[in-house]
């Protein structure tokens, strides 16, 4: 031998390399979830054990540690030091493996007085499948099935349950939620924040992130959860989200659009849609559409009622309000049924989806006698004029039916009342008379 070799060969010729970088012995650890595969070495550039008989390195694993790891080159192969070459690395593969402790070391075989490297320790832990669950607002969730998806407005609760964790109360055992690289989201708040490595601690089952989605933007994310003080463990399952917007849903009543609300603040959501007018004694009809792309094709939803009671009214709905409906690209038709009811109300409907946990904003109706036509009544001798209004649908006299009433230097409006009638006293030139009908927002001479 050119050289002698001792206890310190190890540390002065050899460096260990996890993954093909190079890490420092007093630091090296192989962190290993189930099912993941890595590679552990030896860099010698600069030993002079390269090309001599003795230059051969060999992989053992403490005896018990086992964990039914497979290696490649096995354990104890002898594996040279070959001219030319610069470090040796070894396959590890723990697809069928116990989780658990294990502890690896290198020797060299040809000198069996030189006592083996330092240990290297290495845990093998479950992996996310297995060891972690998923829920979204307080259900488990599968986590090929898990799908984040939350309307503008709304607030979701994402917890992982790790109670078959190993890594709870370890100085390793540290969760942290964070985007998927290049499928980041815009305008949600998370709390706690993406990023922040949040405890395991001894005790626990679960962590808990609140998701806002108040001031996001519309479109498309995908987050993921990380060990993060656990090294070489892979990033979990992608969670595919998406923020959807008020616009997903298309309300038509009859042949109207039901257009949303604005408010006049940017940042405010959106407040309410405008007012419908369905009439008494007529049967409506609303109709829900959605995008050809809509998330929400699929899910189940059903209508909701407020206000005074539809059996009340005497108001009749097919679907029926206990009615789940799965929400399709052709969309949903509700048919409403006034035609019994005889008294005026203000009504608001809502979508619920089920399986998003969230409403609507509110859809007003303002029933009553919305369309009908008037005639006008002078008394001879006299400026005074009596309106009579009646409703289209019910042909009977028509209370709360608006008269528009324009001059050649002003307008005002009067309402007919209990019993249909409206008197006009006012003396002006060039009088006109109109019914204004809600229903479809034209006016009618009178």
């Amino acid at each position: 031998m050119s050289k002698s070799i001792d206890s310190n060969t190890w540390l002065q010729e050899f460096i260990p390399l996890v993954n093909g970088q190079t890490v420092e012995w007093d630091e090296v650890k192989l962190n290993l979830m189930k099912g993941e595969t890595c590679t552990v070495g030896l860099h010698y550039k600069y030993s002079w054990l390269i090309g001599t008989d003795e230059g051969f390195l060999a992989l053992e694993c403490k005896s018990g540690t086992e964990r039914g790891l497979i290696f490649d080159p096995p354990l104890g192969q002898e594996c040279e030091m070959a001219e030319g070459t610069t470090s040796l690395n070894w396959r590890i593969t723990s697809d069928s493996s116990d989780i658990g402790l294990f502890e690896l070391q290198f020797a060299l075989p040809k000198y069996s007085e030189l006592s083996k490297s330092p240990l290297i320790p290495g845990r093998l832990i479950s992996n996310w499948s297995d060891g972690f669950i998923p829920y979204i607002n307080g259900q488990p969730v599968d986590w090929p099935d898990v799908k984040l998806d939350l309307l503008v407005g709304q607030t979701r609760t994402l917890r992982l349950n790790y109670e078959n964790s190993d890594l709870v109360g370890k100085p390793d055992g540290f969760l942290a939620l964070e985007y998927k690289q290049g499928a980041e989201g815009r305008g949600l708040v998370f709390d706690p924040p993406l990023g922040q490595p949040c405890e395991m601690a001894e005790g626990t089952q679960s962590l808990s992130w609140v998701i806002s989605s108040d001031h996001a933007d519309i479109g498309g994310f995908e987050l993921q959860f990380v060990l993060p003080k656990f090294s070489m463990a892979s990033e979990s399952p992608s969670l595919p989200s998406r923020v959807i917007g008020h616009d997903e849903l298309i309300f038509m009543f009859d042949t109207f659009l039901i257009k949303p609300r604005q408010s006049s603040l940017r940042t405010e959501p959106l407040s309410s849609y405008e007012v419908s007018y369905p009439c008494l004694g007529a049967v409506h009809n609303l109709q829900l559409s959605l995008k050809p792309d809509s998330p929400l094709i699929g899910r189940r939803a059903k209508l909701i009622w407020s206000g005074e009671p539809h059996d009340v009214l005497g108001v009749e709905i097919t679907p029926g309000l206990q009615d789940v409906i799965e929400l399709d690209q052709t969309g949903v038709s509700w048919k409403l049924d006034f035609s019994k009811a005889t008294k005026q109300a203000l009504i608001y409907l809502q979508l619920q989806v089920l399986d998003l946990e969230w409403v609507s904003e509110r859809l007003p109706l303002d029933l009553g006698h919305n369309l009908a036509t008037a005639t006008k009544k002078q008394a001879d001798g006299s400026f005074a004029y009596a309106i009579s209004a009646t409703s289209v649908h019910l042909n009977k006299p028509a209370p709360g039916v608006v008269i528009w009433v324009t001059w050649s230097s002003g307008e005002q409006y009067i309402v007919t009342g209990v019993d249909g009638n409206v008197i006009w006293e006012h003396f002006f030139t060039d009088l006109r008379f109109r019914v204004w009908n809600r229903y479809n927002s034209t006016y009618v001479n009178v």
